[in-house]
């Protein structure tokens, strides 16, 4: 037998980009049946929001004299090397380890099986496939739930169980079905596969010559990647990428990111197989005033008449502005409006610092040399927990001109 590791993590969040690793545990199974578990928590370096230590049982408190990863990293990575990597929703928690290592500076990969998958694969008459269900439809015992080292002792209680309720074929067909591997051409290094990433954003193809053949966007890189390489894609286009080209990628915080960075990459770039888009302002109206943001995760999209200006982590990304140019836009004499467009949603967790003032300036701005300010205050109402960003533009000439609100009521946000 394969020596086995059942992997389970407890995290601050969902993404592994931005969030990181609270708890981990591994349940190693040798070829000769030895069992051993090992569980430990760590200190995330960021705060724990109280949805997931509500979820997890795993508070700020708890974490707060546990080692970092970097400090137990060698641990972990002795105790998964060599070893199948078993979890469930495999593609989260082999992500986050692979995030955590890769800011080490040390590559991991391991050969991934998804306890979900295999469970669709062989109960397929049954809709639900969590872990919850898996419990109650095969009695598994829990002794605690989403804490690391449970929820993978839980894994590993399934594992043993399929291979004494059903046929050793059928698990050894529902494997090999999962771990089948793609057939690359010869001159693609077969490590891009462990390579690739799981998450959205876009790929590209380049030929012989380095020139770009084809850019395309993904909501997983790695499957739409992997299916250029697949029996059934038989397109001349299609054997021309997989035949000739070497693979880039690049990933984004979320599919609108992966959109737009596809729309301004194949603007720069011309590649060649490619069919280039129509100038969309050509057929519709701007139906807005002014550029316009689009949140995303961490992330703001700035878009104006069609056009993709970019993308900014920072809060000041939040407003636009109105602004007039040349020598008199500088000095804030020109009679530009100074209005505002100001929109924030929730799009993702939001963690509160223990004690966040009641009116606090997020972001200013001089934005003449002598008579304009930009400032955006940001408020908080602690009894219905709403967040209100009010941007205020003052202009000594002519005084105060039309100014901005937003609200955006905190609400719990669910992860794995």
């Amino acid at each position: 037998m394969r020596p086995l590791a059942f992997v389970d993590l407890e995290t601050t969040g969902a993404t592994a980009a931005n969030d990181r690793i609270t708890e981990i545990g591994i349940v190693e199974v040798d070829a000769d049946g030895t069992v051993r578990e090992w569980q430990q928590l760590l200190n995330p370096g960021i705060s724990i929001p109280p949805f997931i230590e509500q979820l997890t049982g795993i508070s700020n408190a708890m974490v707060a004299n546990a080692p970092p990863f970097e400090a137990v990293a060698s641990e972990a990575l002795r105790r998964l090397e060599g070893r199948l990597f078993i979890a469930h929703n495999a593609k989260f928690d082999y992500g986050f380890l692979k995030s955590e290592f890769k800011r080490l500076g040390i590559t991991f990969r391991a050969s991934v099986l998804c306890t979900v998958k295999l469970s669709r694969a062989l109960f397929p008459e049954h809709k639900r496939h969590n872990l919850d269900s898996l419990i109650e439809r095969h009695a598994l015992y829990a002794e605690a739930r989403h804490r690391a080292l449970a929820d993978a002792q839980l894994i590993h209680q399934f594992w043993r169980k399929i291979h004494v309720d059903r046929n050793i074929l059928d698990i050894e067909a529902a494997l090999q079905a999962q771990n089948a591997n793609p057939s690359l051409p010869a001159h693609i290094d077969a490590s891009i596969v462990d390579d690739l990433p799981e998450s959205p954003g876009v790929y590209l193809f380049c030929g012989e010559d380095h020139q770009p053949l084809y850019i395309s966007k993904a909501k997983d890189i790695r499957k739409q990647v992997l299916a250029h390489f697949s029996p059934g894609k038989k397109s001349g286009k299609t054997r021309h990428l997989s035949s000739k080209s070497s693979v880039s990628t690049g990933e984004t915080t979320g599919e609108i990111g992966a959109a737009l960075k596809e729309a301004t990459l194949i603007k720069q770039l011309l590649p060649s197989h490619n069919r280039q888009t129509r100038n969309i302002d050509a057929v519709y109206n701007w139906p807005f005033t002014g550029p316009v943001l689009l949140r995303e995760g961490n992330e703001a999209h700035l878009i104006d008449c069609w056009r993709y200006l970019g993308t900014t982590k920072d809060e000041a990304g939040l407003y636009s502005q109105a602004k007039t140019g040349g020598v008199k836009g500088s000095f804030g004499l020109a009679e530009d409006p100074s209005q505002f467009s100001l929109a924030c949603r929730q799009t993702g967790p939001i963690t509160l610092p223990a004690k966040l003032p009641e009116n606090e300036i997020a972001f200013s701005e001089n934005t003449s040399l002598l008579f304009k300010e930009t400032a955006i205050h940001r408020s908080y109402d602690e009894k219905r927990k709403v967040l209100i960003y009010l941007a205020i533009s003052r202009k000594i000439i002519e005084g105060a001109p039309a100014n901005s609100i937003s609200t955006v009521p905190i609400q719990p946000w669910g992860i794995k």
